[in-house]
C-alpha cells in the first residue's frame, strides 16, 4: 500500500507546479502582446493618452506579473510555521485584485457596448469595489494555515473553513453574469437593426441577406462577448466546486487548490486581450476620421460622391433616405431628423459643388463583420 505521506508529497509537487505553470502561461501571453502593447498604449508617452482603459489594462497585466511571484514563493518554499502564519493569507488577498481588474475591464467594455452615461460607469464600479470588499473580508474571516505535510517545514498554503467562502467566487460570478446578460441584450438589439439594414439592402440589390445569427455572431465577436462568456465559465466552475465544500475530504481541498489559481490568472488574460482588441479597434477609426472623397462620373449629368468618417451616431441602424446636405457645414439630415456630422477634407472641391442640389441618398453601413467599422454617407447629387 502506497505510504500516505508519499502521495500527500505528490500532490503538494502537483499543485506548485499548476500554480507555476500558469504564472508562466500569464508571462507568455504578455510576450505575445508585447508589440501590440507597446504601439497602443506606449507608443506615446504623453499624460493625455491615459484613459481609464489604459488603467484598468496595465493592473490587468502588470498586478498578476508582480504579485503571483510572492505567492509562488509562499506556496513553494520550505518556511516555519511562524513565517507562515504571518504571510499565507497575503497571496489570496493578492488574488482579490487580479480579479478585481479583469472585472473591472468586463465593466467597462460592458459601458462601451452600451455607450452608457457615465454616471451608471460610477455605479457599476462601486458595486465592483463592494465585491472585493466583500472577499477581503471573507478571506480574513474562512481562510487558515493548511496542516505542513512534513513539519516543523512546509509550504504556506491556505485551506477553506467554511462554506461560507463560496462567497468569495459567487460575488464576481454573479456579478459577470449580470455584465454579459446586460451586453448580450444590447448586442441582440445591434444584430436586429443590422439584420434590417441587409435585408433592405438585399432587397434593393437582389443579392440574398445574411442571417439574423450570422449578424449578431459577428457583432458579439466583435464586441468581445466570448471574453465575457470565458470568465464567466470558469467562475461557474469555481462555484460548483467550493459548493461542495467538504472540510474532511482530502480530495475536495486538492481539487479546490487546483480550481482557485484559474480564477486567478485567467480571466485576467481574457481582459487584456479584450482591451488590446478593443483600443485597436477604436484607434484604426480614429486614424480614418480624416474624410477620403471617391468620384465616379455618371451618364448625363449625375455624379456620385461616398463621404467616409469615424464616429458614426449608431454604428447599427435603419438606413434613412437624406433628406439635406451642407457640404459648407459637414452636416447630413435625415428624413427621420436626425443629423450626421462630418469633416471635409478637400475643401476646394466640396465648394466647387455647393450648388448642387441633393437629389437623393441614402445614410448606409458597412458590413459589422469588417474590424474598423465605418458608417458612410452616400448622396447622388445632380448638377445644375
Amino acid at each position: 500500500m502506497a505510504n500516505p505521506k508519499d502521495y500527500e508529497t505528490l500532490v503538494l509537487f502537483a499543485e506548485q507546479v499548476y500554480y507555476s505553470s500558469l504564472y508562466a502561461v500569464f508571462i507568455w501571453d504578455w510576450f505575445i502582446c508585447g508589440w501590440r502593447e507597446y504601439s497602443l498604449f506606449w507608443r506615446s508617452s504623453s499624460y493625455r493618452d491615459w484613459s481609464l482603459s489604459k488603467i484598468i489594462y496595465i493592473g490587468c497585466r502588470y498586478w498578476p506579473l508582480i504579485s503571483t511571484p510572492v505567492a509562488i514563493w509562499a506556496y513553494t518554499s520550505d518556511l516555519s510555521v511562524n513565517m507562515c502564519e504571518r504571510v499565507y493569507r497575503i497571496p489570496v488577498l493578492f488574488a482579490v485584485f487580479n480579479q478585481f481588474f479583469a472585472q473591472a475591464a468586463l465593466a467597462w467594455n460592458t459601458h462601451r457596448i452600451l455607450a452608457s452615461t457615465n454616471s451608471m460607469l460610477v455605479w457599476v464600479f462601486l458595486s465592483l469595489a463592494g465585491i472585493t470588499g466583500m472577499q477581503v473580508d471573507l478571506v480574513m474571516q474562512y481562510i487558515t494555515l493548511r496542516p505542513f505535510v512534513a513539519p516543523p517545514m512546509g509550504a504556506c498554503l491556505p485551506i477553506v473553513t467554511s462554506r461560507s467562502f463560496l462567497g468569495y467566487f459567487l460575488g464576481p460570478f454573479l456579478y459577470t453574469t449580470y455584465l454579459t446578460v446586460w451586453a448580450t441584450l444590447h448586442v441582440v438589439r445591434m444584430a436586429y437593426s443590422a439584420h434590417a439594414v441587409a435585408v433592405a439592402s438585399a432587397d434593393h440589390s437582389g443579392k440574398p441577406a445574411r442571417s439574423l445569427l450570422k449578424s449578431f455572431y459577428t457583432i458579439a465577436v466583435t464586441e468581445g462577448l466570448p471574453a465575457h462568456a470565458l470568465v464567466m465559465v470558469v467562475y461557474l466552475s469555481a462555484v460548483i466546486v467550493f459548493a461542495r465544500f467538504d472540510a474532511d475530504d482530502p480530495h475536495w481541498m486538492h481539487m479546490s487548490f487546483f480550481q482557485a489559481p484559474l480564477v486567478y490568472m485567467f480571466p485576467g488574460i481574457c481582459a487584456c486581450n479584450l482591451i488590446l482588441h478593443q483600443t485597436k479597434r477604436t484607434q484604426s477609426r480614429l486614424r480614418s476620421s480624416s474624410s477620403s472623397f471617391f468620384y465616379s462620373a455618371g451618364a448625363g449629368t449625375s455624379r456620385s460622391r461616398s463621404i467616409a468618417f469615424a464616429r458614426p451616431v449608431s454604428t447599427y441602424s435603419v438606413a434613412a433616405k437624406v433628406q439635406t446636405v451642407d457640404m459648407e457645414k459637414g452636416i447630413v439630415t435625415g428624413e427621420n431628423g436626425r443629423e450626421v456630422h462630418f469633416d471635409l477634407a478637400s475643401g476646394v472641391q466640396a465648394k466647387a459643388d455647393t450648388d448642387a442640389d441633393a437629389t437623393s441618398g441614402q445614410i448606409g453601413f458597412a458590413p459589422p463583420e469588417e474590424e474598423e467599422r465605418e458608417v458612410k454617407v452616400e448622396v447622388e447629387r445632380r448638377l445644375v
